[in-house]
């Protein structure tokens, strides 16, 4: 049976002082082991000392490098030296947009991972590769679209592991389009938009697949 610990904790952090500073130099480390997080399994004999059970550990490096979460995963727990885990622990922990704030805070980061693509897509023989194209708003030159490298349909998972950022220097021409698209009365202007598109043989003509948009 499962132990409901129920519990949360959250460190405040921006992209200055001295919780940023401590992220940046674990996340910054040559040795990964530097930004581990220890889950400890304490317990209580008899006696009334503490006692250590065993524990588990999650990388920052590693949600940071993916640009995902960790959101209610299971995690083994094991003594000290031992190879098979003596249970579990169901975690979260919210790193990304900390780590982006800590490492890049002049910037927008785009993460393309994987795409789950419909039976209409997968059964048409007229395409044989997939790939995504993104359009940031209001911003003008290279910085302003991003396309993954092509995929085969077939590709299981079809994780294009892309990333993609965009430096925004205070006072920039990209920073104040930025401004002025978060900041307009429509709201769409600040849409990320996100476009799958196919096509069959190499050099053949590219198709219009589907869309989604993200709003900053």
């Amino acid at each position: 049976a499962g132990c409901a610990l129920d519990f949360a904790h959250t460190v405040s952090l921006k992209s200055a002082g001295s919780a940023a500073a401590a992220l940046r130099r674990a996340l910054s480390a040559d040795d990964d082991r530097h930004s581990d997080v220890f889950f400890n399994v304490m317990g209580v004999g008899s006696s009334g000392a503490a006692k250590l059970i065993g524990n588990s550990y999650i990388n920052l490096k590693e949600l940071w490098a993916t640009g995902r979460d960790l959101d209610e995963a299971s995690v083994p727990v094991r003594r000290a030296q031992a190879e098979r885990p003596i249970g579990s622990l169901i975690v979260s922990v919210h790193v990304v947009a900390a780590a982006h704030r800590a490492m890049a805070p002049g910037s927008i980061r785009i993460d393309i991972g994987v795409a789950r693509l419909p039976d209409s897509v997968l059964d048409d023989s007229a395409i044989g590769e997939v790939w995504v194209e993104a359009e940031l708003p209001e911003l003008s030159g290279p910085t302003s679209k991003l396309r993954t490298n092509p995929l085969s349909k077939r590709t299981t998972p079809c994780d294009f592991k892309h990333t993609h950022t965009v430096e925004l220097p205070p006072g920039s021409a990209a920073t104040q389009a930025l401004a002025r698209a978060i900041s307009s009365a429509g709201g769409r202007d600040a849409d990320v938009l996100f476009i799958l598109k196919g096509r069959g043989a190499a050099g053949s003509k590219p198709r219009d697949l589907g869309q989604a948009a993200l709003n900053l």
